[in-house]
């Protein structure tokens, strides 16, 4: 691990009430704030004003692409945006989604999970659904055990329904990451080379996203390893956002874009 290794947060924002709050509790929270690059694709209407980052955009460390909401061409499209047009010689991505709380220095223990696995002879991405916390009665609601993904059953159309669920035996009896299937779109952290190799596929809306980067990655070479100790939560149910998502506004254009794409 370098002492200037500089890791650059992905994060894909829809009219997103916790974007601001993940901004700032990832800076709190890391061990060198210094290094912690911002990529952010906001996707915004004027009239929300809780995801203005107007207070972000002078520091040199964010790196911002603004999209009127009613531009917005999916979730894929978005992170494409990201990897595309905003990341550049960071040494580390860490690709999540835009409604996050961290643990105490989350950037050391990443960094120091990825250089272990790397001395065992891997190639890692560190990835998988993150434990929950609830926006509207957090810290209170954190969960305080580490997820992994597993494959639940095939939907009708012939991809993978994947779903988070807690480790079947005491978490604490590992000391490392352990192997994992799957990708999660919220959560992977890897080196620069990955997010600029196993490009986002921007034709993909939503569901689809997580088998195609856990297929493409796999066979580029690179090995799974979900943790094996919470290091970050995710908000999976979004009460705060209700009404608010690209499917609700696409709806209330008479626009079906999102389920012809799904």
């Amino acid at each position: 691990m370098s002492s200037k290794d500089r890791i650059f947060v992905h994060l894909p924002a829809y009219r997103e009430p916790e974007l601001v709050p993940t901004i700032k509790d990832a800076l709190a929270q890391a061990k060198h704030p210094e290094r912690i690059h911002f990529g952010i694709c906001r996707q915004f209407n004027p009239d929300d004003g809780f995801d203005n980052v107007d207070e972000f955009r002078e520091d040199p460390r964010f790196h911002i692409h603004d999209m009127p909401y009613e531009e917005a061409k999916g979730l894929a499209y978005a992170r494409s945006v990201i990897n595309e047009e905003l990341l550049t010689d960071q040494e580390f991505v860490l690709q999540l989604d835009s409604h996050h709380r961290f643990t105490k220095n989350w950037d050391e223990t990443l960094l120091k999970w990825y250089d272990e696995l790397k001395s065992d002879g891997h190639n890692p991405l560190i990835c998988g659904y993150l434990p929950y916390y609830d926006p509207l009665r957090d810290p209170e609601g954190r969960v305080q055990v580490p997820w992994y993904s597993e494959a639940a059953s095939f939907y009708p159309h012939g991809t993978i329904f994947i779903r988070p669920r807690g480790f079947y035996t005491d978490h604490m009896q590992f000391d490392k990451p352990v192997p994992a299937r799957f990708i999660s779109g919220h959560f992977c952290f890897g080196p620069n080379k990955w997010a600029k190799e196993i490009r986002h596929d921007p034709d993909i809306f939503f569901a689809g996203e997580e088998i195609n980067l856990t297929v493409r990655s796999y066979t580029h070479g690179y090995d799974l390893f979900h943790p094996h100790r919470v290091v970050i939560w995710h908000a999976t149910m979004r009460e705060e956002r209700a009404g608010k998502l690209v499917w609700d506004d696409q709806a209330k254009r008479k626009d079906n874009t999102w389920w012809k794409q799904n």
